[in-house]
């Protein structure tokens, strides 16, 4: 399948990087590396991630993959694209009652 980042995600890794590098440049390298290579495993898996349970109440169907134990990449598949579209990278220590896509 395809990989798309929408926008916003890709804004969401950029500060989640340059917010880890203020502290410790090489491992917000690390976990940056890591959002990108969960991106690349759903391009060949794309259901790999569960449903997002905080998203359920959606009318597109999110799903969420774990990349570090406090980040995520939310995503949906899209059958007739054949395409990945991540939608968010969301810090799981963060209420997911404030999760939107």
């Amino acid at each position: 399948m395809k990989l798309k980042w929408l926008p916003i995600a890709t804004v969401h890794a950029d500060n989640c990087y340059e917010f880890l590098a203020q502290k410790d440049k090489k491992a917000a390298l690390g976990i940056y590396r890591k959002m990108t290579e969960g991106a690349a495993f759903l391009a060949k898996n794309p259901y790999a991630g569960p449903l997002e349970s905080s998203l359920e109440d959606q009318v597109e169907v999110y799903r969420s993959l774990v990349v570090h134990k406090y980040y995520k990449l939310i995503y949906r598949v899209l059958e007739e694209t054949q395409t990945v579209e991540i939608a968010a990278v969301w810090d799981v220590r963060r209420n997911p009652k404030t999760l939107s896509v």
